[in-house]
Order: structure tokens, then C-alpha cells, then sequence
């Protein structure tokens, strides 16, 4: 009696990678490695049989991945939805680890639905992606001015020093430095610390004194108040200090450091004098 045999089994397998970094490959059993390929953490692979799969053979125990240790992958093998010829490899649920080199193995206990095998082992290396940190420009005149904020909420005194000693051609942090400079500063200091910016400004606008200032002698007075209050993460003097440029004005600020909100509250009182000789 003549005996009748089967085609050995699987004999052409297709290797997909879902997101289509890698077209599709046909090799034959015979060929125990797929080339080296580069993917994202969490890709998905699909592989295409050419016989029907014997269901109860799609599992973790027939289908492997290895990392660079010989450590065993927490993936999941799952039977393809639209046919019977395919098979998912899902990665582990945090994904595989950034850099490294893992094996994906097909092994001969993957039956096809004539319960035969591969002749061999079929596997493929592949590189997991490490991403590429974003390109930060430090600007060193920047760091140069950060100052270290409070570590309760209190004002921020570093901060408010490193603007007023430094920056002398911004108008905003210009002194007003004639007899009333102590009760200008004062005053900015109470918006800071919560005082009522109207009640502020209408007392700023009320003081006259004599002295001889800015060239004249004579009776001088506030003509113009203007208050600004703003938030700032930065805690860097020349961000804060460069927001005004206008050298013809007085002024002073004060800084609050919230250590709650971990922001600053910056009050800068600006005016402008006139004098009656």
C-alpha cells in the first residue's frame, strides 16, 4: 500500500510589522533568522503563516521573545481576527525596555490545523527605539540671574536685591532716591505683603516734600502712578527685570514668594515726579 505524506509543514512564514516600518518578508523554514529590525516600545508584530493554525497552539508556550539576558518577555499571543493564518504578538503592558535587543521565536510547537510543524525554528532580533531627549538652548546669561527661591512663603528679598542692584537702566527698578525713597519702598512692600493697590496709590499721590532734586530745588510731588502686579515661576532677575526698558521713570518692587503656588507675586510701583521751584 502506497503511504501518503504531507508537505512538511509550514513552509513559508510572513513577518509583519504593524505601523509598517518593515515590509512584509517571506522566507523559507529552512531560513532560522529574519533580519535585525528597529521599532517603538510597544509594537504589535503580525505573523502570516501559509497553512491554517491549529488554535490551540497560538499561546506564550509556542511563541517566545527573549531579551539581551535570556529573560522571558511578559508578551501575549493572540489568533489573528480575520483569518485563520495569522497570529498578534502583543508586548508586555509597560512595553519593552528603551534600548534594548530582544529575540522573537516561532517554535516547532506552532502546528498548523494538519498538526505539522516548522522543520525549524524561526527567529528574529529586534532593537527597541531609545528616544531622542529634546535639544534644550540653555542661555547662560539666563542662568546666570536665577535666584534660589525662599523654601517658605515670605518675600522673596534674594530675588528683589539681585533686581534692584543690578539692573540700573531699567526704569522700573530705578530708585526713586530723593527724601521720600524709604517711604516709596515702603509702600511698594505693602502691596506685596496684600495691601489695598488703591489705598497705595492714592497715598503715593498725595506726598509732597521740598528738596533739591534732579537739578532743581524746589516743591516735588508724584504726577503719575502706575502699578503692576505679576505672577513669575522664573525666579530669574533679568526675565522679571527686561518686561519694562524705559529709563525715564522712577520706581521700585517687591517680590512675594508663595511656596504653595511655588510662583511669585511681583509688585513694581512706577511714577513719575514734578517739582514746583
Amino acid at each position: 500500500m502506497k503511504i501518503k505524506k504531507y508537505i512538511p509543514i509550514i513552509s513559508i512564514i510572513t513577518l509583519i510589522l504593524i505601523g509598517g516600518i518593515l515590509s512584509p518578508i517571506k522566507v523559507s523554514a529552512l531560513t532560522k533568522e529574519f533580519p535585525t529590525v528597529t521599532v517603538d516600545k510597544d509594537k504589535k508584530f503580525t505573523i502570516s503563516f501559509n497553512n491554517d493554525i491549529a488554535y490551540p497552539t497560538i499561546n506564550e508556550s509556542t511563541i517566545k521573545v527573549f531579551n539581551s539576558l535570556n529573560e522571558e518577555s511578559n508578551i501575549m499571543v493572540t489568533a489573528g481576527k480575520n483569518d485563520n493564518k495569522t497570529v498578534i504578538v502583543t508586548p508586555p503592558v509597560s512595553g519593552y525596555t528603551e534600548g534594548e535587543t530582544y529575540t522573537l521565536i516561532v517554535t516547532k510547537g506552532l502546528l498548523d490545523v494538519r498538526r505539522s510543524s516548522l522543520i525549524d525554528e524561526v527567529q528574529m532580533k529586534f532593537i527597541i527605539k531609545t528616544p531622542i531627549p529634546p535639544i534644550v538652548v540653555v542661555n547662560p546669561l539666563l542662568a546666570e540671574w536665577y535666584v534660589k527661591p525662599p523654601t517658605t512663603s515670605s518675600l522673596n528679598t534674594n530675588l528683589r536685591n539681585m533686581i534692584m542692584n543690578n539692573f540700573p537702566n531699567y526704569g522700573a527698578y530705578n530708585y526713586m532716591n530723593g527724601l521720600k525713597r524709604n517711604e516709596f519702598s515702603e509702600l511698594t512692600k505693602s502691596i506685596a505683603l496684600g495691601a489695598d493697590v488703591k489705598t497705595v496709590r492714592d497715598k503715593i499721590l498725595a506726598m509732597k516734600w521740598n528738596e533739591n532734586f534732579l537739578g532743581g530745588e524746589g516743591e516735588y510731588g508724584v504726577g503719575t502712578v502706575n502699578i503692576n502686579i505679576f505672577d513669575d515661576s522664573t525666579n530669574n532677575a533679568y526675565v522679571i527685570a527686561n518686561r519694562y526698558d524705559d529709563t525715564e521713570i522712577f520706581g521700585d518692587t517687591y517680590v512675594y514668594y508663595d511656596a504653595l503656588t511655588k510662583k511669585n507675586k511681583v509688585v513694581e510701583v512706577i511714577l513719575s515726579l514734578y517739582y514746583n521751584e
